[in-house]
């Protein structure tokens, strides 16, 4: 299936699409392990899908929200750094930026 015809899908028909993918998933597994599975690159595609699927409903989040999440990361010292991550759209795309929160930011949440 192409991104083109996952994006026309809605988010409840994505999440349905997501559980009965992973559920072939396991199946090939088990056919992969009990050497029944001919056919092997079928693993790659399926879990090629199920991330395109992720990759969807995430963005589909995101619209939603306008996600901002603060993480906290240490550093090379040891030391905690919260970190900002945020989602910015940029022509259309989507584009991760990450910067170190102020104690002026700390406030504002």
């Amino acid at each position: 299936m192409k991104i083109k015809e996952l994006k026309i899908k809605s988010e409840a028909e994505l999440q349905q699409m997501l559980k009965q993918e992973r559920e072939h998933l396991r199946e090939l597994r088990f056919d992969l392990a009990s050497k029944k599975l001919k056919k092997v690159r079928e693993v790659r595609k399926n879990k090629k899908l199920i991330a395109m699927i992720l990759t969807l409903l995430n963005e589909k989040k995101i619209d939603q929200d306008g996600q901002i999440e603060t993480k906290q990361l240490k550093n090379e010292s040891g030391e905690i750094d919260n970190v900002v991550n945020k989602v910015n759209k940029v022509n259309g795309s989507m584009r991760l930026t990450t910067g170190k929160v102020n104690k002026s930011d700390k406030s504002d949440k």
